[in-house]
């Protein structure tokens, strides 16, 4: 039941279909350019294709450091709350009489 007024889902939808719409378009067009440079100059098409796999090669490294550092390891439940006791000591009782008088 709607009552005529998008909601903030809809509103986000439409801007996320134009963007991918304009994104689409952007890499058809340097598609179309890049393939008429390259009948102009064949060996772009070599630097294209060995700059697309440097470009691969940074974006694996990318996503799978960055998923492998997001995994919780073992051991790291200790750093989550901190020690009631530092060094093994028990804390220091300000009042506590040292004898020395």
């Amino acid at each position: 039941m709607s009552d005529g007024r998008r909601t903030r889902h809809d509103v986000e939808a439409r801007r996320n279909a134009g963007t991918c719409l304009a994104l689409t378009g952007l890499v058809a067009v340097g598609a179309g350019l890049f393939g008429l440079a390259v009948v102009v100059l064949p060996d772009l098409l070599k630097a294209g294709v060995f700059l697309a796999v440097i470009v691969g090669f940074v974006l694996f490294h990318y996503v799978t450091w960055g998923w492998l550092m997001s995994r919780p390891r073992a051991g790291d439940e200790q750093f989550d709350e901190p020690r009631s006791e530092i060094g093994g000591y028990p804390p220091i009782d300000h009042a506590a009489d040292l004898g020395d008088d």
